[in-house]
């Protein structure tokens, strides 16, 4: 089917790609934020790393109606 006939799908696939990079980005700076933690000591990279879980689950869990209204 011709793309210029049917704008959603651009609309779709330009909303993926900006999902995917935030997602990049945040997973990024988590993963940064964990690996500095542990480079100061241990017990702090244990606590940012349950920190950062209890942050990702709801925030994962949460897109996930967005994404599919």
């Amino acid at each position: 089917m011709n793309e210029y006939l049917c704008p959603t799908k651009i609309s779709l696939n330009s909303r993926a790609l900006v999902i995917l990079l935030g997602d990049g980005v945040h997973n990024f700076v988590d993963g940064v934020a964990i690996g500095a933690s542990f480079s100061h000591s241990t017990q702090l990279g244990i606590v940012t790393s349950i920190a950062v879980i209890c942050h990702e689950l709801p925030h994962e869990l949460g897109k996930y109606p967005q994404q599919y209204n």
